[in-house]
């Protein structure tokens, strides 16, 4: 379960609470470039990359022209007052209406483009303490969505805003075949909608370690497809900062199947000349060492998703995490006492980039990828290679054809898949607020915009309490459509 400890988005909020679904539709346009690996087919080339969508207002700034002492400005020949026309930049998408005078039974709201029913327990992919996920239709093409709604009763100003840093960043990262694509946005009195691809294939791990042991080309095709969905994030100014086995999703139950990035609830845009991101934000095992270090002093951008890939190819070569649990102290070799102890331990080792690759499983691996995994596990940030860099790296190239199945990894991997889930479901929310304040203290320094903490410790702290009463109170949410 991700976590960031901001205003952005608190746990039990509609915007980090909720699932991120994906669809089957394959239909964009603009793949990242870098060679694609040796055996696989290339990606399509991009046509030519469009200037980033301007983000959507949550709320619609115009306003019906003020009222005549009459009663109203008439339209001419008729007795009654001029009806509200939204603003073009109120919207996401030039064909949708979604201002806020927008109703579910009028042209232009969610229910008259697509057809769902909130009602139905059958069709609910995900639930959380502000709405809900469920299956819809394109009333005009017939293909099914996935219908994310947020209760705006049930929504702090946080969450609100938070809503608009994610359609953001999901317009900004349109158009690359593994990105799950936002279809529409309509902010309506009751609630916010997205409709978004739907997703049918489940996890990438989960698929991995089923059925007979995959290949370190199965492992290398599966990671060049999110390595290139990351790096359009990037070209387009958006680090994801949640990257992790549940958000690398299939379109079909089958390992062949195209990989699509899920879930950008705690994406964030970079804008040149701006600030670094200061708030620990992601989950934890997978968070950046200069994430845990950024408490307002160090600050992080885009590398940190270039670690966090780093993390999932440790995996998917080997089938155990390099950053987990420990039981001891790497510093004193004296048994921890209790899971605190081994949250922070497991915390030092990120910062100090402290794994180990001696186990008999990374004998079946081939050099060129060990040595990746540990360019992208480069502590500095300054160090670590670029996505771009990562891609000119010669593993995509080196010939595999006939390499020997990673059965030790599989086996592995199915352990760690296991634990995953068993956590997941274990008092997630509050595991969550534990987690986040093991992150460091949290200045109030103004650094990054709505990143910052206004309120200091103590206020942060509450925040924590009340998210994590929310979400103990509403269950942990689905992780992804098929899971």
């Amino acid at each position: 379960m991700g976590l960031c400890a901001s205003k952005e988005a608190p746990p039990g909020s509609g915007a980090s609470g909720e699932v991120e679904i994906a669809s089957a539709l394959h239909s964009a346009n603009k793949p990242a470039p870098g060679p694609a690996p040796a055996g696989a087919a290339a990606p399509p080339q991009a046509t030519g990359a469009a200037a980033p969508p301007r983000s959507a207002s949550i709320a619609a700034k115009a306003e019906p022209a003020a009222a005549s002492a009459a009663g109203g400005t008439k339209e001419k020949g008729k007795g009654k007052p001029r009806k509200y026309k939204p603003n073009p930049e109120d919207v996401v998408h030039p064909t949708m209406s979604c201002g806020r005078h927008a109703h579910r039974d009028k042209p232009g709201s969610c229910l008259a483009a697509y057809a769902f029913d909130l009602t139905d327990e059958a069709s609910v992919l995900g639930e959380g303490a502000s709405g809900k996920v469920v299956v819809g239709k394109d009333r005009k093409t017939g293909k099914e969505v996935a219908i994310k709604v947020m209760v705006k009763r049930k929504l702090q100003d946080e969450d609100i805003a938070a809503v608009s840093v994610e359609v953001d960043a999901m317009q900004r990262t349109k158009g690359h075949p593994h990105v799950v694509e936002l279809f529409a946005f309509f902010d309506e009195p009751d609630a916010f909608y997205l409709a978004i691809e739907l997703v049918r294939g489940g996890e990438l791990f989960t698929q991995l370690a089923s059925g007979d042991a995959y290949t370190e080309v199965e492992a290398r095709n599966a990671m060049h497809q999110a390595v290139a969905a990351i790096e359009w994030c990037h070209r387009n100014g958006v680090v994801h900062r949640d990257l992790k086995p549940e958000n690398i999703l299939l379109t079909e139950a089958k390992r062949s199947a195209a990989v699509k990035v899920a879930d950008f609830g705690f994406a964030k845009t970079i804008r040149p000349g701006s600030h670094p991101l200061t708030t620990p934000c992601g989950t934890p095992g997978y968070v950046a060492p200069e994430i845990l270090k950024s408490a307002g002093t160090y600050g992080y951008g885009l590398s940190s998703d270039v670690w966090s890939l780093g993390v999932l190819l440790f995996i998917l070569l080997s089938g155990e995490p390099p950053f987990y649990l420990p039981t001891t102290s790497m510093k004193t070799g004296k048994k921890l006492k209790d899971e605190r102890e081994r949250e922070a331990e497991m915390f030092r080792r990120i910062r100090h980039g402290v794994y180990h690759m001696d186990n008999a499983v990374w004998t079946e691996v081939t050099p060129e990828a060990r040595s990746l995994v540990t360019s992208m596990l480069t502590v500095d940030p300054d160090e670590r290679p670029t996505l771009m860099q990562v891609q000119r790296h010669p593993w995509w190239t080196a010939k595999l054809e006939g390499s020997a199945p990673l059965r030790g990894a599989q086996k592995h991997l199915r352990v760690t898949n296991g634990r995953r889930k068993l956590k997941r479901a274990f008092n997630a929310a509050l595991v969550t607020a534990r987690l986040r304040l093991a992150l460091g203290s949290f200045s109030s320094k103004k650094s990054e915009g709505d990143d910052e903490d206004g309120g200091g410790a103590i206020s942060l702290v509450d925040r924590l309490k009340a998210a994590a009463a929310r979400d103990a109170a509403s269950g942990p949410a689905a992780s992804a459509a098929s899971t």
